[in-house]
């Protein structure tokens, strides 16, 4: 005990102000965690939706939510993400630099790939299991004008033709959030038009 009464003489300044940075880091934490809430701006979560049209209705289905982190394996990729959901614009894409595309749309194929094990060692098997072509990009909705309910990075699977129909299709919407994603498909749908070699849209094939 004494031992430690000496110690803390000693070194009560460095002491305190370990305490302090904790604390103080602790406070950081806690109002950038609830800037987020107020904001409803998740950008350290990532989901993968399935976005088609059934019976005139657009319909978007969650094929999986994971962190950032658990999805690029790499903090500066992470973060660099982050970023960029948090830059406003008029464009759904995420504004990342094109040639880089491919390193973020790589470990996104690869967790969805997981999802549709089965149906590949099915197909592969002889026993059954259809393979299915989609469309896949990152995107974040940082429209300022767009009706959200919360921004966060989000990866949308979507059939070609029902993209490049997209332009044209009326469909109904439960509310004004699929609105608002309806109208970031029909800016992607721009894009592949324009520009069919675009690196920020891939095709994927998954097997079920």
């Amino acid at each position: 005990m004494s031992a430690i009464i000496t110690w803390l003489q000693e070194h009560w300044t460095e002491a305190l102000a370990s305490l302090a940075s904790l604390f103080i880091g602790s406070l950081i934490g806690r109002w950038r965690a609830w800037k987020r809430f107020a904001d409803r701006s998740f950008f350290d979560r990532i989901t993968v939706s399935l976005n088609y049209v059934e019976d005139g209705e657009f319909k978007i289905r969650t094929l999986l939510e994971r962190s950032t982190m658990e999805i690029f394996r790499n903090a500066e990729m992470s973060r660099t993400v982050q970023q960029a959901c948090a830059r406003r614009g008029p464009s759904p894409f995420l504004d990342l630099p094109e040639e880089t595309y491919w390193y973020y749309l790589n470990p996104i194929l690869n967790a969805i790939s997981e999802l549709f094990a089965d149906g590949f060692v099915r197909h592969e098997s002889g026993l059954g299991g259809q393979e299915q072509t989609y469309l896949l990009f990152l995107t974040c909705e940082n429209d300022p004008d767009a009706i959200i309910r919360q921004r966060k990075v989000r990866v949308m699977m979507i059939r070609e033709q029902t993209l490049l129909d997209c332009a044209a299709l009326t469909p109904s919407f439960r509310n004004a959030f699929q609105e608002a994603r309806w109208q970031a498909l029909r800016k992607v749908r721009e894009e592949l038009v324009t520009l069919p070699e675009t690196k920020r849209i891939r095709r994927i094939t998954v097997c079920v």
